[in-house]
């Protein structure tokens, strides 16, 4: 029996494995990822709106909030430039679905945002692990990686 998979489900499984490979390159190379990933699923979110009946208008206002976001992260230098594409292909996604998605992944990837943060400044104070003076931050993608499933899996985007 063949078993088809919807838009939206190829999505967030395809979504899962390349934030899942990125996040691995996030560690393993020092938060150096290949961005031509998020490039590939950049494509693969534009293949979503071929899955719903969405206005010109509302299309180009989710790319423009995008954008917004990516300057403002930009600007204040809160993640690197591959968590930035990371971050705007899921906002784009989840936006384009359904804005109360995109809503619930914000609220999802805050709360992840804020427990990594705790675990940031911990291991800095223990100062055994990590030191002030060594440069050393955290990788980030995990954080996007688990907003993402787990957004998926409140949202039952896999089944």
């Amino acid at each position: 029996m063949l078993v088809m998979i919807d838009g939206v489900a190829f999505w967030a499984f395809l979504g899962s494995l390349y934030l899942g490979i990125l996040t691995y390159q996030d560690i393993r190379n020092n938060m150096r990822v290949d961005d031509r990933k998020n490039w590939f699923m950049f494509g693969v979110t534009v293949m979503l709106l071929s899955h719903f009946d969405r206005s010109i208008w509302y299309v180009f206002l989710v790319i423009g909030l995008v954008m917004l976001l990516a300057k403002f992260l930009l600007r204040f230098k809160l993640v690197g430039a591959g968590d930035i594409s990371g971050l705007s292909w899921v906002f784009l996604g989840f936006g384009w679905i359904d804005p109360s998605y995109l809503l619930l992944f914000v609220v999802v990837f805050v709360f992840c945002t804020v427990v990594w943060q705790f675990f940031a400044r911990l291991f800095v104070k223990l100062g055994g692990l990590f030191s002030r003076n060594s440069g050393f931050k955290l990788p980030f993608f995990g954080v996007i990686l688990i907003s993402f499933v787990a957004s998926c899996v409140i949202l039952g985007l896999y089944w």
